[in-house]
């Protein structure tokens, strides 16, 4: 696995990975593909305004494994916390560990610098599991996310 962080050419890419991570569910919606499409395309420019906006510091890393592009993971981190804020692989590359050694990379990080590690997820969103079976605790929820934090005071 490596990981590097994204440029600019890397659009197209980063677009794909979101559409993987949706177009099932938009799919059940009984829109057309062009529908889909453009609805598609609208989400992915509003959530990358949102994240650069809430994260002007965050970076954006391309995930390639077996020598090929696999996923993105956006990861923004100062003196006092590290926060995963997006994390996706596309279909050919899920659970095949790849997200494990990605959290475990940054758990790594985190833990080195004595500092917590959060994230953000939809109770509903199967990624939950993960993140639980790595440690992570629900620290606040809201009806449609839960923060979780991962430190090494978490573990036992």
């Amino acid at each position: 696995m490596e990981i590097r962080k994204a440029l600019p050419e890397d659009e197209p890419f980063l677009y794909e990975v979101f559409v993987s991570g949706r177009w099932d569910e938009v799919k059940t919606w009984g829109w057309g593909e062009e529908e889909i499409q453009s609805f598609l395309f609208m989400q992915w420019t509003m959530q990358t305004k949102s994240y650069q906006l809430q994260y002007p510091q965050a970076i954006n890393h391309i995930i390639s494994y077996d020598q090929k592009p696999a996923g993105r993971m956006l990861v923004q981190s100062d003196t006092k916390s590290i926060r995963l804020i997006d994390i996706c692989l596309l279909p050919p590359f899920r659970n095949k560990g790849i997200g494990s050694a990605l959290l475990h990379e940054l758990q790594r990080q985190a833990g080195s610098q004595e500092i917590p590690l959060f994230l953000s997820v939809t109770p509903t969103n199967p990624a939950r599991r993960l993140y639980e079976r790595h440690g992570f605790l629900p620290c606040s929820q809201t009806e449609t996310y839960w923060e979780m934090v991962w430190s090494n005071q978490t573990i036992s």
